[in-house]
């Protein structure tokens, strides 16, 4: 898996990816929400767990994140 400029890509609308500014050296699990007001990023409260065999967390809402990359996380282990 690669780092995506978001410049070039956004994740999916919920999709629970890893988010980087290499500048700030701040990285968290998030999320692209959508709002009255347009598009926010929300960021995991440390909440982490599995969904339909995908890797989400818990959110907390914030208005402003400079990030400018992203990943994807990977898919759950295969029982």
């Amino acid at each position: 898996m690669k780092w995506i400029k978001i410049k070039d890509k956004l994740p999916d609308e919920n999709q629970t990816v890893w988010a980087c500014n290499p500048v700030t050296e701040h990285i968290d699990l998030a999320c692209l929400i959508y709002e009255d007001d347009g598009w926010l990023w929300a960021i995991s409260n440390g909440f982490i767990y599995s969904k339909d065999g995908k890797i989400v967390s818990e959110l907390i809402h914030y208005e402003y994140y400079d990030f400018t990359h992203w990943m994807e996380l990977p898919d759950l282990p295969k029982k």
